[in-house]
């Protein structure tokens, strides 16, 4: 798994679809550290993507055998996850069809000829823990749309809440932060807010005014880096 989530009682550990096999990886005998490499890496489509869940009120994992869907996954980031009660849990994440985040997304050739990397938008796992059940449902409108690096007003972190924002179309000048509302999967709710046509920006941070009510009052400090002028710039 690249990345887990939390609610106030419970992690949540997604482990998905691919299989990282270190014996299969070339090893330099006179390296005390070895240089990451992905031979090793196997992505079965034939394996949905299961979920642990472990207890942080008794320090053990309440699933014996792992809550499973049908669908092959592999997560990336997480925007939230929190408790509608004790037995069902949401955890929204941002899960590809396949292993593209390392097959494709680390390779130059792949990044100038394509720009940006299709996955299955951001998705809403529901997790009925009596009934042992997943219910998945997008939280966004556009299929295939290609986003990462989600963020949130922390504020709200393990609680139920609205707005996410993430980066769309990463790693791609002139692309976009996507604002969406989760609880709004017609998208009608989101905005998105373009960056200039030379500029890459990444991961946004969300600072919440002083003495808010509303979730979304703030302001977004962003990371950028202008391909023209070759300099960095927030």
């Amino acid at each position: 798994m690249h990345s887990i989530t939390a609610t106030q009682n419970y992690i949540i550990l997604p482990v998905t679809s691919i299989l990282f096999n270190p014996c299969d990886s070339p090893a330099n005998p006179n390296a005390t550290i070895q240089a990451p490499d992905l031979n090793g890496m196997v992505f079965f489509e034939n394996v949905g993507i299961r979920f642990l869940i472990f207890d942080k009120r008794n320090k053990s994992f309440i699933t014996q055998t792992p809550l499973e869907t049908k669908s092959a996954m592999y997560v990336t980031h997480q925007l939230n996850a929190y408790e509608i009660n004790d037995d069902l849990l949401v955890a929204d994440m941002i899960p590809y069809p396949n292993d593209g985040p390392y097959s494709e997304y680390m390779y130059r050739d792949f990044l100038l000829a394509n720009g940006w990397l299709a996955g299955v938008g951001a998705t809403r796992f529901s997790l009925d823990l009596s009934q042992k059940q997943i219910n998945v449902k997008s939280l966004i409108p556009q299929p295939n749309i290609s986003i990462e690096f989600p963020q949130i007003n922390h504020t709200y972190q393990t609680k139920n809440y609205s707005w996410g924002y993430i980066v769309q179309n990463p790693y791609t000048a002139g692309n976009s932060i996507l604002k969406i509302n989760v609880n709004d999967p017609s998208g009608k709710q989101n905005l998105v807010y373009k960056a200039k046509n030379t500029m890459v920006v990444h991961e946004p941070q969300f600072l919440a005014r002083p003495d808010a009510v509303d979730e979304d009052d703030g302001v977004l400090i962003i990371r950028g880096q202008d391909v023209e002028s070759e300099k960095g710039k927030i």
